[in-house]
């Protein structure tokens, strides 16, 4: 992850140890998770908090990333993992600097597992991308 001076970030993991097992790439799902934590690192609030959380629902392994950072527009929520989208400022300008791709990625990725990703979003108080994954026969 990249480094932010001054930052004092704090990251909490609520990932049971009995959890069920998946049939993944690893690779593939190790990058999904490092985009979204470097997303939430990136869009986080000085002193503010990130959550990785992963627990069974059913039949699907579900995964969620929760920050307390300025969330996303509800009008960009549904875009934000198309290719090459950004959120911008009103002038039409990117909030923060990327290539647009990273979160299409982790759509084509969850979706070649068979699973579902999407986000939870309120303006000034955050998000969770949440992604599932279902379990190994």
């Amino acid at each position: 992850m990249r480094s932010r001076p001054n930052t004092e970030i704090t990251f909490k993991t609520l990932v049971l140890t009995d959890l069920p097992t998946v049939q993944a790439d690893p690779r593939l799902l190790s990058r999904v998770i490092d985009n979204l934590l470097n997303n939430a690192f990136k869009y986080t609030n000085t002193d503010g908090t990130i959550e990785l959380l992963a627990v069974r629902h059913g039949e699907l392994l579900h995964i969620s990333i929760r920050d307390d950072g300025q969330g996303i527009p509800p009008e960009y929520q549904q875009k934000i993992f198309d290719n090459f989208f950004q959120v911008t400022d009103a002038k039409g300008v990117p909030i923060r600097k990327g290539t647009g791709l990273g979160l299409a990625f982790c759509r084509l990725a969850v979706e070649a597992h068979g699973g579902k990703i999407w986000v939870v979003s309120t303006p000034g108080q955050g998000s969770t991308f949440i992604f599932t994954l279902p379990l190994a026969n």
